[in-house]
């Protein structure tokens, strides 16, 4: 038995399983860090199917070789006519970071198969010996990609057979202590992409906030909040730190590493160094409901209580249904398309829908976590207002087809909702609440997306970035508003949190006196830079 065949198809698996392979393959391993671990149920489904498709493809091509020269010629039309369908469904997945790009090689891969076939049975029919060559030049590029599973097949082997415990999405720590009443509390809700400049300095006529509003005529509100940045994996760690994050190392498995200044020494994560171990080391009981960042796995030890998710689709269309939740089969299966738009349609409802599902689960925990009067510090981190869209505001419903603005108007509501169960709690009247965001609405990174969409042109005037995030401080008791318009860095939520742990924060007074000290603190440390 020749090898040539078994190379052949080797290209095939190549070609076939790389789209699915290639986020795997990165340094960041297929965004590990915001999956469950391990991802053992990806890895090895990505390498048995890509075994399984050389064994069945070299087969078939040793089958071919075996026949007579008639029929050779007849049964290479189909890989003649895969290997342009191939080749443009691997050039989408590379291109997934711009999904405008991969939907259009997904459909021109489409039609320059169609053309590809007509004339390959045109070839077939009429000019034998030019088909020959075409055959020829067809098994040459099968063969030269067949050496990609020499990358494939090891670099995914070495994860495949981790046998590491899978990690749990939340726990809830065993003999809480009970919490008098007449205890503070300090709920402490962000909200993911939230923009001030939406919310409120430039608001729709049309928009409705209602509970924003409320909220406002009671808080101390930053209304020129400057951002440390864009990205939620670093901020969200700053925050917790009080520190800036220029650059962050999320390896797998393991902690993540980061550095303050774009020249500074690189430093492991330390969940000791956060808000929640001063919130413990001063009798606070903590928890967290969140999304996206794996709150649970970077915090046991000063958490009592903790839930995150993160079900969002990333990095190739075609990937975007691996999970290390489902099982290596059910991983092999989401690999073989059951109808033709499956391949060619980029899967932007399914990414609505898990958005959606992500949001009503952590919503969900946030109610619970606030229901718990054990809890005295909780942190709620909300994909909302977050793109893409999933409510229509003006129907107030669900919706695969939502907005920016829509899901604006769904974090009202859940902001409604929360303070509803902050309300029902022994604990009401001594329970400040702070209301966040990490960054502002990032619209030079949606506008290229599907997500993207007249309303958000209007409300934008054309795209037009507003850095602004949100915070807002509700005290207990406060019944007037207030508002802070001189630039103040977002990391100034760190030591009001934690001036209100201390409870040297408790009118309206001390926090404006506690945030001049810290603006005055930043322009003695810049002056002596």
């Amino acid at each position: 038995m020749k090898p040539r065949p078994f190379l052949q198809g080797a290209g095939f698996a190549t070609l076939y399983i790389a789209p699915f392979a290639a986020d795997f393959l990165t340094p960041s391993l297929g965004y590990a860090y915001h999956r469950l671990y391990p991802l053992t149920p990806i890895f090895r489904a990505i390498l048995f199917l890509a075994l399984l498709l050389w064994l069945v493809g070299g087969l078939a091509f040793v089958a071919v070789e075996r026949l007579s020269s008639r029929w050779r010629r007849f049964f290479w039309f189909f890989p003649i006519v895969l290997l342009p369908w191939l080749l443009f469904r691997f050039a989408a997945g590379v291109s997934n970071d711009v999904p405008r790009i991969a939907i259009t090689l997904l459909h021109l891969g489409l039609l320059t198969t169609l053309a590809i076939a007509q004339a390959a049975l045109l070839l077939l029919l009429m000019a034998s010996k030019m088909y020959e060559r075409w055959v020829t030049g067809v098994r040459v590029c099968y063969m030269v990609a067949g050496f990609g599973l020499l990358v494939i097949v090891p670099r995914v082997g070495l994860h495949a057979f981790d046998y590491a415990p899978h990690e749990k999405s939340g726990f809830l720590h065993d003999r809480l202590p009970a919490v008098s009443p007449s205890a503070p509390r300090i709920i402490w809700v962000l909200m993911d992409e939230l923009s001030y400049d939406q919310a409120f300095a430039t608001r729709p006529p049309d928009l409705q906030l209602p509970n924003f509003d409320r909220l406002v005529q009671s808080s101390i509100t930053f209304s020129d909040l400057q951002p440390d940045g864009d990205e939620t994996v670093k901020i969200l760690p700053s925050l917790l730190l009080g520190r800036p994050i220029t650059d962050l190392h999320t390896p797998y498995p393991g902690l993540p590493s980061y550095r303050s200044t774009s020249t500074g020494s690189w430093q492991r994560f330390n969940e000791y160094d956060t808000i929640f171990a001063v919130a413990h080391s001063l009798g606070w009981t903590t928890g967290v409901a969140g999304w996206y960042n794996p709150y649970c796995r970077l915090l046991p030890n000063v958490l009592d209580r903790c839930f995150w998710i993160y079900s969002e689709p990333v990095g190739s269309d075609l990937a975007t249904g691996l999970t290390t939740t489902k099982s290596v089969s059910e991983n092999m299966w989401a690999m073989v398309p059951a109808k033709l738009n499956a391949i060619l349609q980029r899967s932007t409802n399914e990414g609505v829908q898990t958005h959606a599902d992500d949001y009503t689960s952590v919503m969900a925990h946030a109610e619970d976590l606030i229901e718990d009067s054990r809890i005295r510090f909780a942190f709620v981190h909300l994909p909302v207002p977050h793109p893409p869209g999933i409510y229509d505001r003006k129907r107030h419903t669900m919706s695969n087809r939502g907005t920016y603005l829509g899901n604006l108007a769904l974090a009202d509501q859940a902001l409604a909702q929360l303070r509803n169960v902050i309300q029902s709690t022994p604990a009401a009247r001594n329970t400040a609440l702070i209301v966040s965001s990490d960054h502002s609405w990032r619209t030079s990174m949606w506008k290229p997306s599907p997500f993207w969409s007249p309303e958000a042109e209007r409300a934008t005037h054309g795209g037009k970035f507003d850095p602004r995030p949100v915070l807002m401080v509700h005290l207990p008791g406060s019944d007037t508003g207030q508002v802070i318009a001189k630039p103040v860095n977002v990391l100034v939520v760190h030591p009001i949190l934690e001036s209100l742990l201390r409870g040297q924060i408790r009118t309206q007074t001390d926090l404006v006196d506690l945030v001049n000290h810290q603006s005055q603190g930043r322009a003695n440390v810049q002056l002596g830079n």
